[in-house]
């Protein structure tokens, strides 16, 4: 989406679906920064390329503030915002380039499978967000994340935490060092290494 194609000053409408159902409705309007300052402020840190994109904050209604606090459960569906470029970027006809992680929505809401049939789809993503303003406030941090567990290294520190989402979902216990969870980590480790490689081409 190119600057001209959005008029200044315009809200766009932010929503979150959890398996059907909204549980986040909310419009850029409402953001303490603008996207034109959060655009100039990024800029400062590291050169912004077509494609890239800027994490923001996110709406109320996330999980941990819902009351009850509502998390994301195994068998969930799960799309991310990363998805939208890649989705867009298919119903203008443009192939997405080779490094974008995002796929297209499209087929999960056009339908064209057979009743009660949802076609494959992710069962795991690779993540990197850049240390914001310094490590003492926002460090760097790299993850591979599936709906079961999720591995997370932080560069800045040399450390990597293991959290079981099955059992936390709330990742408030790390199972690094647990010897159960040594022939899974190894995997991880390769499988992320991976994806971190295929990230720098």
């Amino acid at each position: 989406v190119t600057a001209d194609e959005i008029a200044p000053g315009r809200a766009l409408r932010l929503q979150t679906r959890l398996n059907g159902e909204t549980v986040q409705d909310s419009h850029t309007g409402h953001m303490i920064f603008g996207i034109p300052k959060l655009i100039a402020y990024a800029s400062t840190i590291f050169t912004l390329v077509p494609g890239d994109v800027i994490a923001t904050g996110t709406p109320s209604g996330s999980g941990h503030f819902r009351n009850p606090p509502r998390y994301l459960n195994s068998g969930d569906a799960l799309a991310l915002n990363v998805d939208l470029a890649a989705t867009i970027l298919a119903a203008a006809g443009v192939s997405a380039p080779p490094r974008m992680q995002g796929r297209d929505l499209a087929p999960l809401y056009l339908g064209g499978s057979p009743a009660g049939m949802r076609p494959p789809w992710r069962t795991e993503f690779f993540y990197e967000h850049p240390t914001i303003t310094n490590i003492e406030r926002i460090p760097s941090s790299e993850a591979l994340v599936r709906k079961d567990i999720k591995y997370i290294v932080w560069p800045d520190y040399g450390r990597e935490q293991l959290f079981d989402l099955v059992q936390d979902p709330g990742e408030t216990t790390d199972v690094i060092a647990d010897p159960a969870y040594a022939e899974r980590l190894e995997q991880l480790r390769e499988r992320f290494a991976r994806l971190k490689a295929a990230s720098c081409r």
